[in-house]
Formats: C-alpha cells, sequence, structure tokens
C-alpha cells in the first residue's frame, strides 16, 4: 500500500509542478486578455470624458474671463464660479 502511495504522491507532485508551470505561464496572457477586455469596455466612456473635457474646460474659463470683463464683484463671482464647477461636474 505504501508503493501505491508513493506513486501517487509522484502524480500528484507532477501535476502540481506541470500546474504551478502552466499557472506561471497563463497568468500574464490571463492579465492580459482582461486589460484588453477592460480597455475595450473603457474605451467609450473614456472618449465621452474627453470629450466632456474638450468643452467643459473652454466653457469654464469663458465664464472666468465673462465675469472679469463685466467687473462682477469677488463674492458673485466666486459663488457664480462655484455654481458652474458644480454643473460641470455634476454636484448636487
Amino acid at each position: 500500500m505504501s508503493a501505491v502511495d508513493v506513486g501517487g504522491l509522484g502524480r500528484r507532485a507532477r501535476v502540481t509542478s506541470l500546474s504551478v508551470a502552466l499557472r506561471g505561464r497563463l497568468a500574464p496572457i490571463t492579465a492580459r486578455i482582461g486589460a484588453l477586455a477592460l480597455a475595450v469596455f473603457l474605451r467609450p466612456l473614456l472618449a465621452l470624458v474627453l470629450l466632456a473635457l474638450v468643452v467643459a474646460v473652454p466653457s469654464f474659463l469663458a465664464t472666468v474671463e465673462g465675469l472679469l470683463l463685466q467687473a462682477v464683484p469677488r463674492r458673485e463671482r466666486d459663488r457664480i464660479l462655484s455654481y458652474t464647477l458644480e454643473q460641470i461636474l455634476g454636484a448636487e
């Protein structure tokens, strides 16, 4: 019976070492697949974020410039800019 156990241990040891080797080779591949899947999923979202920034930044700067050109008092200007920024960021 001990010979069977030893043989079983040897087979399990080989399977374990193969399993570890296979896991080591597959880990970077599965990580790459996950990263690509995530990139495919996130790309449209990133495009929307970049598009929003392309619109939001110039809009906010135009608001700042308009308030300065109209010589709006500082307290009122701060209130308007805070509101504008909240609207851009979607804060409640």
